[in-house]
């Protein structure tokens, strides 16, 4: 079953009858995606509130991920694990200057606290920042992902506190719970399938004060959640999809409360993640920022936010990058240049072809 069988499965199950659990993290990170923006009356709201809300909302874009996340919120709301929830302290923001994409959620429900970051919206902005986390220690959202978390935290005090996210958010999660100043609230920090951070920030005195509760996991193809390091104690989630397409949490398959989980990493995943680590390793910040400016301001600049989520879209400008890389990008050697191709062109076939 996926995570939304999951809450109509266990959803009849309260918090104290079968106590939180890794699915129940999973829920919390993808029920962050929802607009909740655009309920503009209140700033804090029930389950209730958010279901009188859905019986007229109209999703801008009809298709499975919309449906199966307005699926998620409906059953979050109407289930007993859930109901007696409430939704405090949404904050979104956007800078398409400084590339910055920010979207969190907290939410109280018991002695719960659960703080929820959202990945990349599939804006060409949301994007662009995740490239740049290969480029610089930190990006515009990691920073406001720690002010989130200090100002939540100081609002609301006796709560056992739960940092998650999925995607970009996963990563979130974990640098904001690394910032806090009272660490021993946090009793559990999750990261689905986001990118690791550099090899030296696992060796902090800060991470290691959390590491004991950070708990990480990645389907079975995993790209995302395998980039700039090596993931450290990953759980290896087995998937419904393939390739790209499983980094889509709702593809994630579940048995019981538990995930179905796989012994490692497929072959051609650990090929593609090495080959981009090791090549990308090998070059300074700036070297990678003009790569990644170059790929951003050739290829993807006049891309529409509405387009960018598209496959075809994408899979075009991808192509068109393979094409032109080895004589646009001139500032590397022949011999990383090459390499860098090869992997635009294992990219590409792994999209089109999808094997």
């Amino acid at each position: 079953m996926d995570i939304v069988d999951y809450l109509k499965e266990y959803g009849k199950f309260t918090l104290k009858e079968k106590p939180f659990n890794e699915c129940d993290a999973l829920v919390m990170s993808l029920i962050v995606y929802f607009p909740f923006y655009l309920i503009k009356s209140k700033r804090t709201y029930n389950t209730k509130y958010l279901l009188d809300f859905l019986k007229d909302f109209k999703p801008l874009t009809d298709n499975q991920r919309k449906r199966n996340e307005i699926a998620l919120v409906r059953e979050f709301c109407t289930c007993e694990r859930f109901k007696k929830a409430k939704f405090i302290h949404f904050e979104r923001e956007r800078d398409d200057i400084n590339y910055k994409q920010f979207q969190a959620v907290s939410v109280v429900i018991n002695d719960y606290l659960f703080l929820a970051f959202s990945g990349t919206d599939g804006t060409v902005i949301g994007w662009r920042e995740d490239a740049n986390m290969a480029c610089v220690e930190m990006v515009p959202a990691e920073e406001e992902a720690i002010k989130y978390a200090k100002q939540v935290s100081r609002f609301v005090i006796f709560k056992k506190m739960v940092l998650c996210g999925h995607s970009k958010g996963g990563r979130l999660a974990i640098r904001s719970a690394v910032n806090m100043e009272k660490k021993n609230k946090v009793v559990g920090v999750y990261n689905f399938d986001g990118p690791n951070f550099s090899s030296s920030f696992y060796e902090t005195d800060s991470y290691k004060q959390i590491e004991d509760r950070v708990f990480e996991y990645a389907p079975n193809r995993s790209i995302i959640g395998r980039l700039f390091s090596t993931p450290r104690n990953i759980v290896v989630v087995k998937s419904k999809e393939r390739f790209f397409m499983q980094h889509d949490a709702y593809s994630w398959e579940i048995d019981n409360d538990k995930f179905v989980v796989e012994e490692e990493f497929s072959p051609i995943s650990t090929r593609l993640v090495t080959g981009i680590n090791n090549v990308m390793g090998k070059y300074d910040s700036e070297t990678k920022q003009r790569f990644v400016n170059f790929l951003f301001d050739n290829f993807f600049a006049d891309l529409q936010d509405e387009d960018f989520s598209k496959s075809g879209a994408f899979k075009t400008r991808l192509k068109a990058a393979f094409i032109s890389l080895p004589r646009e990008f001139k500032n590397v050697s022949r011999e990383d240049r090459d390499a860098l191709t090869r992997i635009l062109l294992s990219l590409v076939k792994e999209i089109v072809i999808q094997k």
